[in-house]
């Protein structure tokens, strides 16, 4: 069986049958496993609670608020009598199953008991027992990678290395390998005893989500948010196989049975993939001579688009493109502002509410966008049912009349900013429009152009305007300092003058006493 939670739903699945054999409401699930031999699942939610649900029954035993922040990650211990969950309110926390009695029915049923709570230093993004049970592992918000003693929980070591937040780990049958997988989209093989990194690997293009050992081997598998899951070969460090063409969307977590011959996948394009261990050869060799010429096709594809002639527009000179690469490392806050951004708009999108309101609330959003994260934002939203939506809203927000009554201020100078982000996004998305035959965007395109072109204008008479107010203020103060200055130099130099002709009068007198008695 297979258990998968969203939004508000947990569903069972039957793999042999490939059909839904259960269908639970809950809260938002991040993480579901089953427990006491696949009669109950137990689901971590964002809102930090953990749901415990009966399968045979079809219904929710119990819901525990474990955690403040949101419940991340939980595992369930090697003996199968308890549970560790983990949390955004940095705490580790473990709990214990246990029989009581049902007082409506007379029946015993199965519960959770907390027994130890853990405090780490952030946010546990991620919780994972050794199958030896000697430790536990957490990845923590801050990119660090501790470990404790799973029985009295004493810290054991730390693991450095990643620049970005761990989101998954998986450590061998053995007991002898942890792999650790994170948005910096590295792979870092470690030993778990002494905390050594084996190998690092640049492993996805984007974030890494999901990360599982195959059973008594050292073969794993990884999966991220650039829709590929790839299969590694933990010991010789190399990738053994890709499947790029699964999903659509990004896939969040992978999960393997105990015979490792069975691969399930979750992705964001609400699919469900299955994966079964074939009998035919395989060889590695084969699989990268491939890849190479991929590579290589791909590359002569790239170089043809760079010798491409130039447009008519570029060789106007009146916009300047140029070719824009994903940045190799994105900024945490640009990422949140982002997933706010397309939360923002998707909400608005489902709502039935007025334009009006809609727009007054986006240009509160996109008012308080940095300029120095616009091209990182935009390099991170879909560019369908994303840029799409955001060029919509920004057309709405730029045809505002400055005489309607809300929150919408032209003179604050925040149009200014519209268009920048306007001219951002068709700087970035050049290719992709001119790629696009959809009707409906190049009517966007064109009626923000014009949009864009008019509340500049209006910008630019505003500011002409104020320099002019300001510069006629700046001259009549200036001529009013001139006069009063002029005023008082002339007064002090009549009265130097004045004590200059007193001066001369007094000596002009005494010589003329010294001459009368010179000659008496």
């Amino acid at each position: 069986m297979i258990s998968t939670t969203c939004k508000n739903e947990l569903k069972i699945w039957n793999t042999r049958t490939q059909q839904c054999i259960r269908s639970l409401h809950s809260e938002y699930g991040l993480k579901c496993i089953f427990i006491s031999g696949n009669k109950h699942v137990l689901v971590a939610t964002k809102q930090g609670s953990l749901m415990l649900y009966d399968l045979l029954g079809s219904r929710l035993l119990q819901k525990y608020l474990a955690h403040d922040g949101p419940a991340y990650s939980m595992d369930l211990c090697p003996d199968k009598s308890g549970v560790a969950s983990g949390g955004g309110d940095a705490c580790v926390k473990f709990w214990t199953f246990d029989l009581v009695m049902n007082a409506k029915t007379g029946e015993k049923e199965l519960s959770l008991k907390l027994t130890k709570t853990l405090k780490v230093q952030d946010e546990a993004l991620c919780v994972k027992y050794s199958p030896d049970g000697k430790f536990i592992v957490v990845s923590l918000l801050d990119c660090t990678i501790q470990l404790f003693n799973a029985q009295t929980l004493k810290f054991h070591l730390t693991l450095y290395g990643h620049k970005l937040p761990t989101f998954t780990l998986d450590i061998s049958s053995d007991s002898q390998l942890l792999i650790s997988g994170s948005a910096d989209k590295n792979i870092k093989i470690w030993g778990i005893n002494h905390g050594d990194c084996h190998k690092s690997i640049f492993a996805h293009s984007d974030s890494i989500m999901g990360l599982r050992f195959v059973p008594k081997t050292h073969y794993f598998f990884s999966c991220g948010k650039d829709r590929i899951i790839k299969y590694w070969d933990g010991d010789k460090f190399r990738k053994i196989q890709e499947f790029s063409n699964s999903h659509k969307n990004e896939v969040w977590d992978i999960a393997i049975n105990s015979t490792g011959q069975l691969l399930c996948s979750g992705s964001g394009d609400r699919s469900i993939s299955l994966w079964m261990e074939s009998d035919e050869p395989l060889f590695p060799l084969e699989e990268e001579r491939k890849e190479l010429e991929s590579k290589f096709d791909e590359n002569l594809d790239n170089e043809d688009k760079f010798d491409r002639k130039p447009s008519a527009i570029e060789k106007s000179g009146i916009i300047e493109f140029k070719e824009v690469d994903k940045p190799t490392r994105k900024n945490m806050d640009a990422i949140d502002r982002a997933e706010y951004l397309m939360e923002c708009m998707t909400e608005w999108k489902n709502k039935e509410a007025k334009k009006s309101a809609a727009t007054e609330f986006m240009y509160g959003v996109i008012r308080n966008i940095p300029t120095s994260q616009m091209e990182e934002i935009i390099l991170i939203l879909p560019f369908q049912n994303g840029i799409d939506w955001l060029l919509g809203y920004l057309m709405d927000i730029l045809s505002c009349d400055q005489n309607e009554k809300g929150t919408i201020d032209k003179s604050r100078g925040d149009m200014e900013k519209c268009v920048k982000l306007c001219l951002c996004i068709v700087e970035i998305h050049y290719q992709r429009f001119l790629g696009t035959y959809n009707l409906e965007l190049f009517r966007c395109l064109k009626t923000l152009s014009i949009l864009c072109r008019q509340n500049l204008t209006d910008y630019k008479r505003t500011i002409g305007h104020n320099l002019e107010t300001f510069a006629y203020l700046q001259d009549l103060m200036k001529s009013k300092a001139e006069y009063a200055f002029g005023t008082f130099q002339r007064d002090k130099n009549l009265f130097i003058n004045a004590q200059k002709d007193k001066l001369v009068e007094t000596w002009d007198d005494k010589d003329n006493d010294v001459d009368e008695e010179m000659e008496m």
